[in-house]
């Protein structure tokens, strides 16, 4: 019982990378939006280099899964990852 706690509450207390957290392979992402939640703008990026600049930037991040599954009212800043018009990662 102890052990399977353990490997539920895993994701939660340790920060992994967060290409393993979301389940996302970089690699493989063809375009990349990038939202402003304060105006609503948004800008794709569909060029091969700006989007490995762009995922390069979070590929040493770490992250976990959080408890905390309200909705929230707003959101600064998102990205999404998209590999052939299908979102992949947030």
């Amino acid at each position: 019982m102890l052990i399977a706690a353990g490997i539920f509450l895993w994701s939660y207390l340790i920060y992994r990378p967060i290409e393993k957290v979301t389940g996302t392979d970089f690699s493989k992402v063809d375009m990349v939006t990038l939202g402003a939640g304060w105006n609503g703008q948004a800008i794709k990026l569909e060029d091969k280099n700006a989007i490995k600049e762009c995922v390069d930037a979070f590929k040493d991040a770490k992250a976990r899964k959080s408890f905390d599954q309200r909705k929230l009212t707003g959101r600064i800043m998102c990205i999404s990852l998209s590999k052939r018009k299908k979102c992949v990662g947030v």
